[in-house]
């Protein structure tokens, strides 16, 4: 589990997030809901380490630990473009202390999810399309068995063949997971979340879950359109 306490991250006189306070749970997928600009970014940012709250505190409980997190940033950052697909899966299962060996057995166990790991294994990653480059990075972090998925913008620039597969990929591991996302494509968050945390003003002003595409669609009006809370 991770819990977010009385966090408040500010930057100058700027206020993010204030006073925000949330849990996530393995076996769960949640997803940050917000418009540009109002803090989802940052929230992720916290929860994987790479900045520290102005005040109060991120814990981690149940065996987890900040080098159980896998934060994937929206573009083209998050492999190392000279190397392979295989050299770059290798690369970051030996960060979450695998060896070569474990790392092989991991993508012979998962690459059913990822139909075509086998056609780019060997091509460099910058070659792969944009898409591809976005599952290859995912498909390392779940490789290398970590424990925490975070993706900023999970299905950005992908087409329909790749949300699908990423949706696939999400579901299929989040049992031993925990998954926090961030998206703008509502269609695709409604297919893939089991929560959804709405952010406004730094806080999150409503939870919910269950809800279809266009239930979704409606509380995001309700809340970010007409001004309601």
């Amino acid at each position: 589990m991770i819990s977010i306490r009385n966090v408040t991250r500010r930057f100058d006189n700027n206020v993010v997030l204030e006073n925000l306070s949330e849990q996530f749970i393995q076996g769960e997928i949640s997803t940050i809901i917000a418009p540009n600009g109002t803090g989802k970014t940052v929230l992720l940012s916290l929860i994987a380490g790479f900045i520290t709250p102005s005040s109060g505190q991120i814990v981690f409980s149940d065996g987890y630990t900040h080098s159980d997190i896998a934060l994937l940033l929206p573009g083209e950052k998050n492999l190392y473009m000279k190397n392979t697909v295989e050299e770059n899966v290798l690369y970051f299962g030996s960060l979450m202390g695998l060896n070569r060996k474990k790392v092989l057995q991991s993508i012979c166990k998962y690459k059913k999810m990822f139909p075509i790991y086998d056609q780019i294994r060997h091509k460099t990653a910058e070659t792969l399309s944009y898409g591809q480059k976005r599952m290859a990075s995912l498909f390392s972090a779940i490789v290398s068995e970590t424990r925490c998925i975070i993706i900023d913008e999970a299905s950005e620039g992908l087409d329909l063949e790749n949300v699908n597969c990423l949706i696939d990929m999400l579901q299929n591991v989040k049992k031993d997971r925990l998954i926090i996302l961030s998206t703008h494509d509502y269609s695709f968050a409604a297919k893939v979340s089991d929560r959804f945390l709405f952010l406004k003003n730094g806080e999150i002003v409503h939870r919910a879950t269950d809800v279809s595409y266009e239930e979704l669609l409606s509380i995001y009006k309700s809340i970010f359109e007409n001004g309601d809370k």
